[in-house]
């Protein structure tokens, strides 16, 4: 699904939700950016339910399993006419 990070370049990962209405299934793609040139993101912190209640979304066109209670985080961030 990725490529192992350049540390020395100061590597790090984003993920963008792809729009979409809010019962459609969850896709993102997932990119490798620097620190040295971040642009703008978003960041998501969270830690909440049980990490044994799982489901599934799309990143690169491959199925990652993620918590519910992420994929509800997801849901209500999306948006319907742009990515984010």
């Amino acid at each position: 699904m990725y490529q192992q990070l350049n540390k020395d370049a100061h590597d790090f990962r984003i993920v963008t939700l792809l729009a979409a209405r809010t019962e459609e299934p969850i896709q993102c793609s997932l990119e490798t950016c620097s620190l040295e040139a971040p642009g703008v993101y978003e960041a998501l912190s969270y830690t909440w339910g049980k990490a044994t209640q799982r489901c599934g979304i799309t990143v690169n066109t491959r199925e990652q399993s993620i918590t519910t209670s992420l994929e509800c985080a997801l849901r209500q961030l999306r948006l319907q006419d742009s990515h984010r």
